[in-house]
Formats: structure tokens, sequence, C-alpha cells
């Protein structure tokens, strides 16, 4: 994946953007960035502080790495490979072995 930032064009390699992917696809991992994406990345609300242009300038910087993050997570990683189904959770694995088993 491509991002532009002030400082030129930057891309993102394959295995980074894999692991971001899998990291969204559990549901332990997406608690902890949903949680950095919309606390402390402040995603959704606004950046703008009237009369203080450093603390804007600051959330601002806040919202363009959460912002980055969502963009991982909701491109695919490659047009020529499908995107990895969401893991099994132990539960799930433990009955498949067992249905298998009878």
């Amino acid at each position: 994946m491509r991002y532009h930032d002030f400082d030129g064009e930057h891309e993102v390699d394959e295995p980074l953007h894999r692991a971001v992917k899998a990291l969204a696809n559990d549901e332990q991992h997406r608690v902890a960035l949903e949680f950095i994406i919309y606390t402390l990345g402040r995603r959704d609300l606004s950046s703008f502080v009237p009369g203080s242009p450093d603390t804007t300038a600051h959330l601002d910087g806040r919202r363009f790495v959460a912002e980055l993050i969502c963009r991982l997570i909701a491109e695919p990683v490659s047009h020529d490979e499908p995107v990895l189904p969401r893991p099994r959770t132990m539960t799930e694995r433990v009955r498949r072995r067992m249905t298998q088993q009878t």
C-alpha cells in the first residue's frame, strides 16, 4: 500500500500490511486497535482547537496515524491473493476436532 506524507510517498511492505490486517481479524486485538484508533488517535473527533494552533497540529498528527491504520485494514493486501479468513477461536478448533474424531 502506498501513502503520501508531508515528506513524500511511502510504501508499506506486504508482510507488515498482512500483520496489521491479521490484528484486525482477531477479536482481542481488534479491541486494542479500536482503542488506538478511536481513543488515542481521536479518529472520530475534530482536531481543531480554537485559538491553539499547536494543539490542533498535534491532534492532526494523531488523527493521521489513526487514518493510516484504518486504510491499512480496509485495503486488500494484494490483488492476486484473497484476504485470509478470520482465525478460529480455540473453542471452535476444539469443536471441529471433536466432530472429526466421531
